[in-house]
């Protein structure tokens, strides 16, 4: 997403990056050209900051959202740990609830990976 402000005073470039097949964001990267005056300049500032805080709360929801993807994916492994030794130890019940609680984990984790979804396609989008 490209902004020219003020008459091609300075060139804006809006970026999100996407690492590792998870959608990370990264907070926008700013290219800036000044070749006009202080009071251009102090307007991009504002301009800047105007923006910053308004795509503020969508990178800080994002960085919660990974967080909380990945202490799922930790739990999820763990059970299945958990479950494989149940199952060699022939612990039948054990090994029934473990795989209760591995599909409940499964369903949070997928419920949670829409908003992140959500998110990034508004962002692209504006």
């Amino acid at each position: 997403m490209y902004f020219i402000y003020p008459k091609k005073a300075v060139l804006i470039k809006f970026k999100l990056i996407q690492v590792n097949k998870k959608l990370k964001q990264y907070p926008v990267q700013f290219l800036v050209r000044f070749n006009k005056s202080l009071r251009q300049k102090r307007r991009l500032v504002n301009f800047t900051a105007e923006m910053v805080h308004r795509y503020q709360g969508m990178i800080s929801l994002d960085y919660d959202s990974i967080h909380h993807v990945d202490e799922l994916l930790r739990q999820i492994r763990i059970k299945e740990s958990q479950l494989k030794i149940a199952q060699e130890s022939n612990m039948v019940y054990t090994a029934q609830a473990l795989e209760k609680q591995i599909l409940k984990l499964q369903q949070n984790l997928s419920e949670s990976r829409d908003p992140e979804i959500h998110a990034l396609m508004s962002l692209l989008d504006d």
